[in-house]
């Protein structure tokens, strides 16, 4: 992981191992539009999910993340 990504990481989730981004296909319920929507988990070591400590900054790494490795499902080693 790149510098960069790695320091924007630290700042939203200090204690993070292993991140996980998932784009998911929904269907909205008035007018059946179809969209994707990213999610974005992280894990300690011993794999249990953490809570973002600065939630406002997520939506700015989930798009630097996407914009890097693409879309679908991804997994990364924080470390």
């Amino acid at each position: 992981m790149e510098p960069e990504l790695t320091e924007a990481l630290r700042r939203v989730f200090p204690t993070a191992a292993q991140v996980v981004l998932h784009e998911q296909l929904v269907i909205a319920r008035w007018g059946g539009g179809k969209y994707f929507e990213d999610h974005l988990f992280a894990f300690d070591e011993r794999g249990r999910p953490l809570i973002p400590l600065r939630p406002l900054e997520l939506p700015e790494l989930q798009d630097a993340l996407r914009e890097r490795y693409g879309g679908g499902y991804v997994t990364l080693q924080a470390s």
